[in-house]
């Protein structure tokens, strides 16, 4: 597969050998890391099996999803120039996304900088090994979730066509990738040290939130008459977004018509890349490398944190509260002081909290819909349970860390119940990250439906609760942060996504069908407190015979 990847490589040899890339250094190290790549351990306790169908199950979910997308290009040739910006556009935020959030460490990874930089290889060469080793695994996204629309176009308008979408699908993801690394590299050049590490988790955060937005903004439009009637004549602005130069060069081919303002998109779908290309490894690449070694550098400057003091009175507070044994007050301590630092696990979770509000938000703008009716209606119940994902997203990404080696330091505390520091790691992310957000949108959910509605926000909460304790019983037992966290596991965590989306949308479909019956759920509500009290007595109980990394 290694020596496949690679021939796919040595027709562009010249134009990489243009671009100030040593090709011999680029095959043997790209080579190197992706014998690295199939060669890795993932996982603990017998799991590296399932592991290697993570990316056939990550293939099959961006299938699923490309399917979706192609059916709005079954619509004809009537409104191909509107729906096929709408599809390049979904495949630009999905790559983006992908490098947000998978990918983003192969780019800033500064183990190369001590091993590889000592020896004749140029900076150029370096770059371009960590932007191709990211392209293989965006390239296998962008193709997936073009499988389907690729042959609905082959069937729709001819072979000639469908050859011409792959080729703007491949130009479009390389595009998307320098453009995401030109920004960060800008990034890189004009700060440094921490500050560095804060700008680009954070804008990463944000990105991630404007782009979930676009997504789910995309649907809306594809029902706008209004909207696609106006993408019959070309703007201005349209020459300053990507998916618009790909998609007005693509379908005056197919419809006929041909332009000089045809011409113009063609040559910016096909040059922009090149320019891309040509601006990394002119302009950025020298002092990437240099730039990077200040991300192993902390600031010099020791900053005082006002409000520490009252902030750890805060945390004992709440300890005290949430917690039932020294054991678990102290775990809930640590874990509330390394998820509130370890930008990781801020990069995995924060973004969740910004899709909270933005599914909330398109939900309820709908220009069809007045205030009035939505009081009227049981909208509130999305308010109270999409918060929820919040929830399962701290349950998934308590468990990883770049450092899980560190996590031999278990083997050491002397507890007769594991189950008690894990519990303590689960209620700490849930009182600092998950409680705070539903308070506020629930406060939303008050205000516009009155008090009456406040039994079924706790009753929803206690919902929420109990069925992620069932969650956290089924699947293996894990300390906090002590596991790895690679690019293959994409699939896995696609197939946790799905299960997190039904388990919300059932619990949801419950509580509506209790409304629906006409049942109180204060009722209902004194049996949901006495399972969710059994069930997590029985997680904080549980033995050091259940923890899969230490068996």
């Amino acid at each position: 597969m290694v020596k496949f990847i690679l021939s796919l490589f040595r027709p562009f040899r010249k134009i990489l050998e243009w671009a100030g890339v040593n090709y011999h250094q680029f095959e043997v190290i790209l080579q190197a890391k992706l014998t690295m790549d199939n060669r890795k351990v993932l996982g603990h306790n017998n799991q590296q099996k399932a592991m290697k169908n993570a990316l056939g199950m990550q293939v099959m979910i961006y299938t699923m999803m490309g399917g979706f997308m192609s059916m709005m290009l079954m619509k004809g040739s009537g409104a191909l120039f509107f729906f096929t910006t709408i599809f390049f556009s979904f495949i630009m935020i999905m790559v983006i996304m992908g490098l947000i959030s998978e990918f983003n460490t192969i780019l800033f990874d500064t183990r190369d900088n001590s091993i590889l930089l000592p020896r004749p290889i140029t900076p150029r060469t370096l770059l371009f090994v960590r932007v191709m080793h990211i392209m293989i695994y965006l390239m296998v996204i962008s193709l997936s979730l073009s499988i389907i629309p690729l042959i609905v176009f082959a069937i729709t308008f001819g072979v000639a066509p469908m050859l011409i979408l792959l080729a703007d699908v491949m130009l479009m993801t390389i595009f998307s990738v320098f453009l995401t690394n030109i920004i960060y590299m800008l990034l890189m050049k004009f700060t440094s040290g921490e500050r560095l590490k804060d700008i680009i988790v954070y804008s990463q955060i944000v990105m991630a939130i404007i782009f979930m937005g676009a997504y789910q903004l995309m649907p809306r439009l594809a029902e706008n008459e209004a909207l696609i009637s106006s993408f019959s004549q070309i703007k201005l602005w349209m020459y300053l977004v990507p998916p618009f130069w790909m998609s007005a060069s693509l379908t005056p081919i197919i419809n006929g018509g041909f332009s000089l303002q045809s011409a113009i998109f063609l040559t910016l779908s096909v040059a922009m890349p090149v320019l891309g290309l040509w601006i990394l490894s002119s302009v950025l690449a020298k002092s990437f490398n240099q730039n990077l070694a200040t991300l192993d550098q902390g600031d010099t400057k020791s900053e005082k944190k006002k409000g520490k003091a009252e902030k750890a009175t805060l945390v004992d507070f709440l300890a005290r509260i949430f917690t039932y044994s020294l054991d678990e007050r102290t775990s809930f301590k640590t874990i509330w002081q390394i998820s509130s630092r370890d930008r990781k696990f801020k990069q995995a979770v924060y973004p969740a909290l910004g899709y909270v509000f933005v599914i909330i938000l398109m939900t309820f703008i709908n220009g069809h819909t007045s205030m009035a009716d939505i009081v009227e209606s049981k909208k509130f119940l999305l308010l109270i349970h999409v918060p929820s994902f919040i929830l399962f997203i701290l349950t998934f990404s308590l468990r990883f860390s770049d450092n899980f080696k560190a996590s031999w330091i278990y083997l050491t505390i002397p507890v007769q119940r594991p189950g008690h520091i894990i519990s303590g790691a689960f209620k700490a992310v849930t009182v600092q990250l998950y409680l705070p957000i539903f308070i506020i949108v629930n406060i939303v959910t008050i205000y516009i439906w009155g008090a009456g509605v406040i039994g079924q926000i706790i009753f929803g909460l206690c919902a929420a609760l109990m069925m992620n304790y069932v969650i956290l019983l089924l699947q293996p037992a894990i300390f906090p942060f002590s596991d790895e966290k690679s690019a293959e596991q994409s699939g896995r965590n696609a197939t946790k996504s799905m299960l997190m989306f039904f388990t919300i949308t059932a619990m949801g479909g419950l509580h509506y069908l209790l409304l629906y019956l006409n049942v109180n759920v204060l009722n209902v509500l004194p049996l949901v407190l006495i399972v969710l009290f059994l069930l997590s007595r029985k997680y904080r109980l549980t033995p050091w015979n259940k923890m899969t990394n230490f068996v």
